[in-house]
């Protein structure tokens, strides 16, 4: 896996990408992350966080989770757009996210940084899907001398 040219490498620290051995997805690690103090629903979105994770600016992503309420579904485990980030610490972002009219609490929320729309992710390799068979009986047929042929055997990807 590549990261705008770069390897990444595979483990739990800010930035790697963490590989779940038994379903074999890969999924990044947050660059970093930073409490949020407050959230202000409206037209647009208003976080507050202790510390700018990646020095984002506008027009990046900034994705969040740990908010609570009965709103909390329009903010929580999405990557919202930056429509403006002031302060020096903490830091105030304007999201483009409409939740207007939405009970969303503070609760435990987070600000993380997160691979950008504008990074190029690569990846080039081989991996093993594991299948099973879709029929229980194989006609098997003689090619020739200890030479025998199934023919087609179907089989179906297994989801975990």
């Amino acid at each position: 896996m590549q990261r705008n040219g770069a390897a990444v490498t595979i483990g739990g620290a800010a930035g790697n990408i963490a590989i779940d051995s038994t379903t074999g997805i890969g999924t990044f690690v947050a660059d970093a992350q930073s409490a949020a103090t407050s959230i202000t629903v409206g037209a647009t979105t208003t976080v507050v966080l202790t510390t700018n994770p990646g020095t984002l600016i506008a027009g990046q992503r900034l994705f969040l989770s740990g908010f609570t309420g009965a709103g909390a579904a329009l903010v929580n485990n999405l990557a919202h757009t930056i429509n403006s980030v002031s302060g020096t610490g903490p830091f105030t972002f304007v999201l483009s996210t409409v939740t207007s009219g939405a009970t969303i609490t503070l609760g435990s929320g987070l600000g993380r940084r997160f691979p950008q729309v504008a990074d190029a992710l690569t990846w080039s390799g081989q991996f093993d899907v594991p299948v099973r068979f879709d029929i229980d009986q194989m006609a098997v047929s003689i090619e020739a001398f200890q030479l025998y042929s199934w023919g087609q055997i179907p089989l179906v990807e297994i989801r975990v």
